[in-house]
């Protein structure tokens, strides 16, 4: 694709490259070129071939691919064992790097823009089940489509919330890390959406730039005193990038961290007063535009105390189903009968967590607790820590996996047990099917399920 298939890009952005840049023809030139794929394996699960893809060099477990291929009939992508994510954001595992020696032994990190899901999977991974990953996303829509990419990725130490960023400032010092991945007038994405290139003008992106430092306000009394602001925008523009930092450093008491990076990386330095960006250009890098940097927090007012609301002293028979499941993890009732698991050395911080602030995911939600019987939940067969020698498990072919991802069920396969049985492709959970009689039901989320042709 090129420009001449498209909507031209706006001259009022032409001009401020060549401006901003002193090779802004070469960067004009190869902001026109094709987009770059790439995506991450979840190393906790495995199972996905990357022989012969070349690595994404600033990112563990992450590779290009040559073309983009069609996600949604990939039941990998499906069983949380990759996930498609655009090679300069992955730099945040480099930064994720850097911050470790300011962290404690389980850092509490919240995720505050983080549909559809990338950072907060990154970050999942860095962290390789300790500390607690909170995950939030102010749209509703979007939040629920970021719940089922956590929940496909699989780890217990997850929190998914819907709320505005001054919900989580209002309620003092309770993170370590702050990511702000900021809504931003989507420069770095031109070449990859045109609906980037018809939404801008210098306009929006004045807007853009005052949205963002209203987010950084009002959630910036969540971070402690010493913590790490993680910063990042998917735009060239200064006014969002850099300026933003410096009217940071102007508003608080902060130190920007330098992160190192290789030289053939090829990624920018970008400085400003007080401290320093990274910058992906498009005729620079294997990826779209991006910025990100890291701040952290030298004096913050006096942590909010929390009271902590008394939980249920309901103390049940759990069912030998949830037992199996649930060495190493602290079970909780979710609702009156739905059951959840947390990893035992962040379990009570979790639990403050989400009564502090509503949930729509924590933990592995194991499933309900019936008069008859135990519902196992979509997310105890997605999870990393899902012991599956527990239930019984089909394997799958791969028609046989799309089909049962559609919520359907392919009828050769009489071989369930009664009872409830796992639905597997290449040794890696999908789902759910009961086998009652004669019938097998599909158990498969509606809501996740496959809506296009195979």
């Amino acid at each position: 694709m090129n420009l001449t298939d498209r909507h031209q890009l706006p001259e009022e952005f032409r001009n401020r490259i060549k401006m901003q840049f002193d090779d802004a023809d070469e960067f004009l030139k190869h902001i026109d070129d094709e987009p770059f794929y790439s995506f991450r394996v979840n190393a906790a699960k495995g199972g996905a071939d990357v022989s012969g893809l070349r690595k994404v060099l600033w990112c563990d477990d992450a590779y290009y691919l040559d073309r983009r291929p069609v996600y949604t009939l990939n039941p990998m992508f499906h069983a949380g064992a990759l996930y498609p994510q655009e090679a300069s954001s992955m730099f945040l595992w480099q930064v994720l790097l850097r911050i470790r020696e300011f962290l404690p032994e389980n850092p509490c990190v919240l995720d505050l823009c983080a549909a559809p899901g990338g950072k907060s999977t990154v970050i999942t991974a860095f962290l390789a089940g300790k500390g607690i990953v909170v995950s939030n996303e102010m749209v509703r829509n979007r939040a629920w489509i970021l719940r089922e990419n956590i929940v496909k990725w699989g780890f217990a130490n997850n929190i998914v919330t819907n709320l505005s960023p001054s919900k989580f400032g209002d309620e003092g010092q309770l993170f370590d890390v702050l990511v702000v991945d900021a809504p931003c007038s989507g420069e770095g994405m031109f070449r990859k959406d045109n609906v980037a290139i018809d939404e801008w003008s210098v306009r929006n992106a004045a807007m853009c730039a005052e949205r963002q430092r209203k987010i950084l306000d009002d959630a910036w009394d969540c971070l402690n005193e010493g913590g790490i602001l993680i910063y990042s925008t998917c735009t060239f523009n200064p006014d969002e990038n850099e300026r933003n930092m410096e009217w940071l450093a102007a508003e608080h008491d902060v130190e920007f961290v330098e992160v190192e990076t290789k030289p053939e990386w090829n990624i920018a330095t970008v400085a400003f007063a007080g401290g320093c960006g990274y910058a992906f250009y498009p005729h620079k890098v294997e990826g779209e535009g991006f910025f990100i940097c890291a701040a952290r927090k030298m004096h913050g007012s006096k942590p909010r105390k929390i009271k902590q609301k008394n939980t249920s002293t309901k103390q049940p028979s759990w069912p030998a189903d949830v037992l199996k499941n649930a060495a190493g993890f602290v079970l909780r009732w979710q609702t009156e009968d739905a059951v959840t698991a947390m990893p035992a050395a962040v379990s009570e911080r979790m639990t403050m967590l989400s009564q502090v602030f509503p949930t729509l995911h924590c933990g592995v939600p194991m499933g309900r607790v019936t008069r008859k019987e135990f519902i196992p939940d979509a997310a105890l067969a997605l999870s990393v820590h899902f012991r599956k020698e527990s239930f019984e498990e089909i394997e799958l072919q791969e028609k046989q996996a799309l089909k049962f991802l559609k919520g359907e069920w392919d009828s050769t396969l009489q071989t369930a047990l009664a009872g409830w049985n796992v639905a597997a492709y290449n040794g890696l959970s999908l789902g759910w099917v009961k086998s009652v009689g004669n019938r097998i039901n599909n158990y498969y989320p509606k809501e996740w399920r496959i809506r296009m042709q195979i």
